[in-house]
């Protein structure tokens, strides 16, 4: 599958799905190991327009396209949505509630990632997995690390447990997972402990 254009059907397939960011620099011509390219509206100042032109760079490179809204309110996922990107990814995330309020807006246009990266979602993992019309939950160590009092941490060992655990968790439930991967070798660790979606920023990626 050389797009993603159902992300859901492809994770139940048991592929895996590298999103890389390109920040603000735009798309390179090669971006050979990329599956997605990842929208990133959370705190960027990026514009819709901005976003929509990488959708469509995306697009005719072969590439799926994800973005994450500045929050999750509503005003923002029917942005976000309205692009028409494969899927939209929930950063910040706190209740079910929360989550559960998002999915009816945005399923019908597009797929649903939400961020596992606050205190609050990891107490209440096992609600969070029982979410219906979620394709796939990313784990956010820097955000998590903050949140934990271990700002600019993610590798302290709480955050590294936390980080373990909410990964054991979802695949025990048999959710699509993931996380950062700022280097080959950790795209290929957490692949073969099952993980199937990642987020690279370029620079990582392509050293």
């Amino acid at each position: 599958m050389t797009r993603a254009g159902d992300i859901t059907a492809r994770f139940a397939g048991g592929e895996r799905l590298v999103m890389v960011d390109p920040g603000q620099a735009g798309l390179p011509d090669d971006l050979a190991g990329a599956d997605a390219v990842f929208i990133d509206r959370e705190g960027t100042g990026m514009t819709r327009a901005d976003a929509a032109a990488l959708v469509d760079s995306a697009a005719h490179r072969g590439l799926a396209s994800v973005i994450r809204g500045n929050g999750f309110g509503s005003a923002e996922l029917m942005t976000c949505a309205s692009l028409s990107p494969d899927a939209v990814v929930l950063p910040q995330l706190k209740t079910v509630e929360e989550l559960r309020s998002a999915v009816p807006e945005v399923a019908e246009r597009t797929a649903i990632i939400a961020q596992i990266e606050t205190v609050e979602a990891v107490a209440h993992l096992a609600e969070f997995a029982t979410v219906d019309g979620v394709a796939a939950f990313l784990i956010g160590p820097n955000d998590l690390a903050t949140a934990m009092g271990h700002r600019g941490a993610p590798d302290h060992p709480e955050v590294i447990a936390a980080v373990e655990g909410v990964a054991t968790d979802l695949s025990a439930a048999g959710r699509p997972f993931g996380l950062p991967a700022p280097s080959r070798a950790t795209l290929d660790t957490w692949t073969a402990r099952g993980a199937q979606l990642f987020y690279v920023p370029l620079a990582a990626f392509w050293r």
